[in-house]
């Protein structure tokens, strides 16, 4: 078994800050049952039919993907192996075609049930409580979320795997790119677009509605945020698969805080704040040899 020559650095490092922020979450009560109990509550705008006809845009956009695809970039290689300028384009297309009319349907949903955008979490009552509760989960929720990853790395390599320098496709394209237009796209779609868009889809659409499938009591809303999480982590299976329980966690924190605060902002800036924080750690990172 062959481990890496930093990787007992980063172990003594995020151990002790892993230990630091359970012991916090624990103290604070974070993940207790009643948790959500004095939490403010959203109005109902979102149900089971709705879910069924955002999966059904998706499926439709994902078939216009592939035709728009066939069109517009008509160069792109079939067997995956893409530059990042062609992966920036890829990216930033199944967003516009699978994940954008999503997100406006469920708005538009949301309106119809009477609700309008607080129907959907998109509320901005206190703009300087949302980033500093973001702030706060991203200083507490980071170093978990690594440790886990890590972990899961660990383990892994103990078992004689070999696992990839970087752990998700997109930042791996960022490592072998010099493309100032490749890098602008790719930082665009990551940390702009994919976390307003995938945060309204998985917690406006999808926890949403099975919150209000399960109840809007404390324990409806942990199995919401549970089967959500699940959900969210099957789709990135596209990263290397010890990334996938750090992801877990991310979302759980993404979930909490979307109940906790009964609005979708803190969960974006959470999410964005993530996603800018791996990319500028592979940017800042020497290019693999």
């Amino acid at each position: 078994m062959t481990f890496p020559d930093d990787f007992w650095t980063q172990a003594l490092f995020l151990t002790p800050l892993a230990v630091v922020a359970f012991v916090w979450i624990t103290y604070r009560r974070y993940l207790a049952p009643e948790v959500f109990r004095d939490a403010p509550q959203r109005p109902p705008g979102i149900d089971a039919s709705d879910l069924l006809m955002g999966l059904g845009l998706m499926l439709l956009g994902m078939v216009a993907m592939s035709f728009i695809a066939r069109s517009l970039l008509p160069n792109l290689p079939t067997d995956g192996t893409l530059t990042p300028r062609q992966h920036s384009y890829r990216s930033l297309l199944g967003q516009a075609c699978t994940q954008l009319p999503v997100a406006l349907l469920l708005v538009t949903r949301s309106f119809q049930h009477g609700a309008g955008f607080a129907g959907v979490g998109l509320i901005f009552k206190h703009p300087i409580r949302y980033i500093l509760t973001a702030f706060a989960a991203f200083l507490i929720g980071t170093p978990l979320v690594l440790w886990i990853t890590h972990t899961a790395a660990a383990i892994a390599l103990a078992f004689g795997q070999t696992l990839p320098e970087v752990g998700h496709q997109t930042l791996e394209q960022l490592t072998h790119s010099s493309d100032t237009v490749a890098i602008v796209l790719i930082a665009l779609s990551a940390i702009v677009f994919a976390p307003i868009l995938e945060e309204l889809i998985f917690r406006g659409l999808l926890q949403n509605a099975l919150t209000n499938m399960f109840g809007r009591t404390s324990q409806g809303k942990w199995q919401a945020i549970i089967l959500t999480s699940i959900l969210f982590t099957l789709i990135h299976t596209t990263a290397a698969w010890h990334t996938l329980p750090g992801l877990f966690a991310l979302s759980l924190i993404l979930g909490w805080l979307f109940e906790k605060r009964a609005s979708i902002i803190p969960s974006i800036i959470l999410h964005l704040t993530f996603n800018a924080f791996n990319i500028t750690m592979v940017l800042l990172s020497p290019p693999p040899t």
